[in-house]
């Protein structure tokens, strides 16, 4: 892994766990980037906190009143934090995000024979956008067994719906690999506006090209040292057969 992207990941990691301490939830809701801890808690005591807290985690100065109009969402503080403390840029950091993210997605899809065509008409798609929430709740619920009243009620429109109950199986899998990997619904969308799926699945099918040509040399390489040994065999018994003449 690039140095820069350990740092990254340090620094978002050490941000992230702050700011679920000082204002004590569970995880940040998503999307995570996008979430606005002034707008989401009022409360300027915790925002004073939570820079407060961030300048002692970093050894950095955080310029209050200024910041507090202007650092407002975790984005913010990461890319404050990258600028002020690491001269990094947190341009660089969303690419490699989204990147690593759109190449597992892509060989998830791969050894599940899921067309990219067929996935981004799922997710792309208003009737998904509209029920993604339950969806997620429906197949979670599934796969951990934790059904009651209220969520099987709320997922009554979704057996309703052809769209959705025709492409459930695969939905399933995607959801299941997603929470897996920490991959949320607005990544996905994320990665499907960056157009990377495309450039990501060339670059797998010209290393997965360039690795069978690596294989077929290989072999043929194999087949010319098996020759060459062949050769040096007869070589060693007419070398042995004019030693006994000798």
């Amino acid at each position: 892994m690039d140095m820069n992207n350990k740092t990254y990941e340090d620094i978002y990691s050490r941000i992230y766990n702050i700011v679920i301490e000082v204002f004590e939830v569970s995880e940040i809701p998503q999307p995570v980037l996008d979430f606005v801890f002034v707008n989401n808690y009022r409360s300027e005591l915790s925002s004073l906190e939570l820079l407060m807290q961030i300048e002692q985690e970093f050894d950095i100065e955080i310029p209050y009143y200024e910041g507090s109009k202007k650092i407002v969402t975790f984005k913010d503080l990461f890319e404050f934090v990258f600028e002020q403390k690491y001269n990094l840029e947190i341009a660089e950091y969303l690419k490699i995000r989204i990147k690593t993210k759109t190449l597992k997605l892509l060989l998830f899809l791969e050894s599940k024979k899921i067309e990219i065509s067929k996935f981004i008409e799922i997710f792309s798609s208003d009737t998904f956008s509209n029920n993604h929430q339950n969806i997620e709740k429906l197949i979670l619920s599934l796969r951990h067994k934790s059904f009651d009243v209220s969520s099987i009620i709320s997922f009554s429109d979704i057996f309703k719906n052809d769209f959705l109950l025709s492409n459930l199986e695969q939905i399933c899998q995607i959801y299941c690999f997603m929470n897996d990997q920490k991959i949320s619904y607005f990544d996905v969308i994320e990665i499907i506006k960056s157009g990377y799926l495309d450039s990501c699945k060339q670059e797998i099918d010209d290393l997965s090209e360039k690795i069978k040509l690596q294989e077929s040399e290989i072999k043929n390489l194999r087949l010319q040292l098996e020759k060459a040994n062949q050769n040096l065999d007869l070589l060693r018994g007419q070398l042995n057969h004019l030693l006994d003449d000798i």
